[in-house]
């Protein structure tokens, strides 16, 4: 969840609470949901005996990011310019903090 940072401190502390709450709600029911589709026929298991699954290590994966994230800033880069790259880089690093972050304002 993304907010504006001047809208988000210019809320109450009750705002912020509810907010928080809400979105942590979201996330418990997003994670019980995820849980109730791999467990049905929809899931990995259920998908198993129609398609290969290939799981990779995670050298394999680092790997992939690596090519595929070159590709796209090459992509980025001859597509929209310089300032899309750094939008990109901006954002990144942001989802990477926000990630690092369990709840707000810690």
């Amino acid at each position: 969840m993304l907010f504006n940072k001047t809208f988000y401190e210019d809320l109450t502390e009750d705002q912020r609470d509810f907010i928080q709450t809400a979105a942590q709600s979201c996330e418990a029911a997003a994670y019980g949901i995820s849980h109730i589709i791999e467990a049905s026929d929809r899931g990995l298991a259920g998908l198993a005996d129609k398609i290969t699954i290939t799981a990779k290590s995670p050298k394999d994966r680092t790997e992939m990011r690596e090519v595929t994230g070159a590709a796209f800033d090459k992509f980025m880069l001859e597509t929209h310019g310089e300032d899309a790259i750094a939008l990109v880089d901006f954002l990144k690093a942001e989802s990477e903090k926000a990630n690092n972050t369990r709840y707000f304002g810690e």
